[in-house]
């Protein structure tokens, strides 16, 4: 199998495992072991073996020896936290993007923000522009 194959896979399987902890299909305190989520996803153990180390480093589980995994349990102190986290760092990359943007990343930020004030001076927005100004604040979001 190649190296890039053996990536995909990896990433994969991490990403499934984490949307099912995230989701709330395997709850918080759940014991999940490797050879049930490999039974689950269809796939061999080492790919989940990984997926649940990358969990581990994350903070999602807490691994018990000989015994599998324990999903972690989140608390209003530990969201607040990783919010003020986020927040600090989207400010420094907001930062960041102020400086090195060019002339060119500057004139769509203007393009795009009067799309917005357009899309918010209408009363009585269709499903179609309620669309367009989500598309907007999408790609307003990823310019910065």
């Amino acid at each position: 199998m190649s190296k890039e194959r053996k990536n995909t896979l990896r990433d994969s399987v991490f990403e499934k495992l984490k949307a099912l902890i995230i989701t709330g299909q395997i709850p918080p305190g759940g014991r999940v072991t490797e050879n049930e989520i490999a039974e689950r996803l269809k796939v061999s153990r080492t790919p989940v073996r990984e997926a649940f180390n990358r969990l581990e480093r994350d903070g999602l589980v807490i691994g018990r020896p000989r015994q599998g995994y324990i999903v972690a349990e989140f608390n209003l102190t530990m969201f607040r936290e990783a919010f003020d986290i986020r927040e600090l760092l989207d400010g420094r990359a907001t930062e960041l993007a102020a400086a090195n943007a060019t002339a060119a990343d500057k004139a769509r930020l203007r393009d795009m923000l009067a799309e917005c004030e357009r899309l918010a001076a209408i009363p009585d927005r269709s499903t179609r522009e309620k669309f367009e100004e989500l598309q907007v604040g999408i790609d307003l979001h990823r310019v910065i």
